[in-house]
């Protein structure tokens, strides 16, 4: 692993008629957002960069010696960022400097883990796809705290799982083929919202946002408590979106675009 100071231009491009930020872009795959207002890239040669919304021109890159695809991120604690690696069956712990403090292996709880993400207390999700279960653990203690069987709710032969993340003591699991799966912190099934070929998912206070494929000029929200579904219609078409009070950051190839909300 390694951190490289790069430099960032921001630039103002004109909108539709109105001013806005944007931020050129290297070759990606996917990006999350911190509450310091910091941009995670994963790239496709298996690096992470960050970069700032800010204008402090200037970005950080982990590129570890071991390479392999970035399967999950989950960066809401910027202080203890969070990577999953399915093909290496492995997690990795990041500091505020991009720096490496952890790598550990899942091995000891399943033979294989089709996602993970973190829990409070360092506590550790994993979708377990050796007995298509939802398992709690606690690497400390080397324990499967909770373990939930899932065929009840989805079938092991028609799901694509790629996105798992704790949010407001709920946990959210994205199945690409049939939508949003939603589970207390103790892994029992609540609800879930149908949605297919989800491409994104992002929380900002009590609502979820997301980007179909098929449709991917509108963002769809939704209260996570309420249930009230909205429709955001874009000027173009993204790849990923970051939701913010009065702005929405828009993903797309090589630029990210800061456009306000009505």
């Amino acid at each position: 692993m390694m951190a490289k100071l790069i430099l960032l231009l921001m630039v103002s491009v004109t909108f539709q008629g109105i001013a806005q930020d944007s931020i050129p872009l290297p070759s990606w795959v996917e990006v999350a957002q911190d509450y310091n207002e910091q941009f995670y890239l994963v790239l496709e040669n298996g690096d992470l960069q960050r970069i700032s919304a800010k204008d402090d021109g200037q970005a950080l890159i982990y590129s570890p010696v071991k390479k392999a695809r970035i399967s999950q991120l989950d960066v809401s604690n910027p202080l203890r960022l969070f990577l999953f690696y399915e093909d290496l069956q492995e997690y990795v712990i990041l500091d505020r400097f991009l720096t490496e403090s952890g790598r550990y292996g899942l091995t000891a709880y399943t033979s294989y883990a089709g996602m993970a993400a973190p829990s409070l207390n360092n506590l550790i999700w994993i979708v377990d796809m050796a007995d298509f279960s939802l398992s709690k653990i606690d690497p400390q203690r080397e324990q499967v705290q909770i373990r939930v069987p899932l065929p009840q709710v989805l079938d092991p032969d028609l799901s694509e799982f790629t996105f798992l993340r704790e949010y407001q003591n709920l946990l959210f699991l994205v199945d690409k083929k049939s939508g949003i799966y939603i589970f207390d912190n103790l892994g029992n099934f609540l609800r879930s919202i149908e949605a297919g070929s989800v491409i994104g998912l992002r929380f900002l206070n009590k609502k979820l946002y997301y980007v179909v494929e098929d449709n991917p000029q509108t963002v769809y929200t939704q209260d996570i408590y309420s249930g009230e579904r909205d429709e955001i219609a874009l000027p173009r078409s993204v790849r990923a979106i970051i939701p913010g009070p009065e702005h929405l950051w828009l993903f797309g190839e090589g630029q990210a675009v800061k456009m306000k909300r009505e």
